[in-house]
């Protein structure tokens, strides 16, 4: 579908952001994230990175984030917002739609399509990350493991792969976040196997 090309997504988000006040309410901003990318920031789940702002509903901090701007608010600008205060790349999410894999994080699947090779799912808090094949993908090769090329890698950076199941974990040794890196490099790793081997 059009719509989940990266680049539609980013334009679309962008020209629905230019038609708002300068100023927009954090309410207008949610209602073009559910609607441009499918992804619910009021959810329990959603948890701002900074401790300071714990307990705040995301609502509030967004607005209160919002109001500081002194220019004609851009998508960039409220896509570089969305990640700082809540680690949600938006630009990266795009990406991943035409990549055929699937994303579950902060209680929700931000990118699910149906002919999606490889999920990537991370636990409520993002303390943990298991990474496994889809129905498609074990149509597709007629194998239920990841290839093994991916669980080598994964294996290298931490993770603990069941063979026999096809799956890959990685879990935090503390209550803290994967951090960001970390889960460019998980990322990088998955695109890198469905772009090399199924491309």
């Amino acid at each position: 579908m059009e719509e989940n090309k990266p680049l539609m997504q980013i334009e679309k988000m962008d020209r629905a952001i230019d038609r708002l006040p300068k100023r927009p309410t954090a309410l207008e901003i949610f209602h073009i994230l559910q609607e441009v990318f499918n992804i619910d920031i009021t959810r329990e789940e959603v948890r701002p990175v900074e401790r300071t702002m714990s307990g705040r509903k995301p609502l509030d901090i967004l607005e209160t984030h919002v109001q500081q701007f002194d220019h004609k608010i851009t998508g960039q600008d409220v896509r570089q917002l969305i990640n700082e205060l809540f680690g949600i790349n938006l630009e990266g999410i795009a990406g991943l739609r035409q990549l055929q894999i699937s994303l579950y994080s902060k209680g929700q699947w931000i990118v699910q399509q149906e002919d999606d090779l490889i999920v990537v799912y991370t636990s409520p808090g993002d303390h943990n990350v298991k990474i496994y094949p889809t129905p498609y993908y074990e149509k597709l090769t007629g194998s239920t493991a990841l290839p093994l090329e991916l669980q080598e890698e994964l294996v290298s950076l931490g993770f603990t792969c069941d063979k026999e199941k096809g799956k890959c974990y990685f879990e935090m040794k503390s209550e803290q976040a994967v951090p960001d890196d970390f889960k460019h490099r998980i990322i990088g790793a998955v695109v890198y196997t469905v772009q090399t081997q199924f491309a």
